[in-house]
């Protein structure tokens, strides 16, 4: 019962520290990326992305603006 304890706690141990060293390898800007991938590939607004303003991809008729 006691190796059993034993081992579990060194499991434990060690999912803790591989949780704790990804959590702090994470980059701050992550999310802003993650936002600005989203809007322009799922959501087609790659004008909006980079400049601030246009149309969305959905409702483009010519390639004149």
């Amino acid at each position: 019962m006691h190796e059993i304890i034993k081992e579990v706690v060194i499991c434990v141990c060690y999912i803790f520290l591989v949780l704790l060293l990804a959590y702090t390898n994470r980059d701050p800007n992550s999310y802003n990326q993650y936002v600005t991938y989203n809007n322009i590939f799922n959501k087609g607004e790659l004008a909006r992305a980079t400049i601030g303003e246009g149309k969305a991809f959905d409702q483009v008729m010519s390639l004149s603006t």
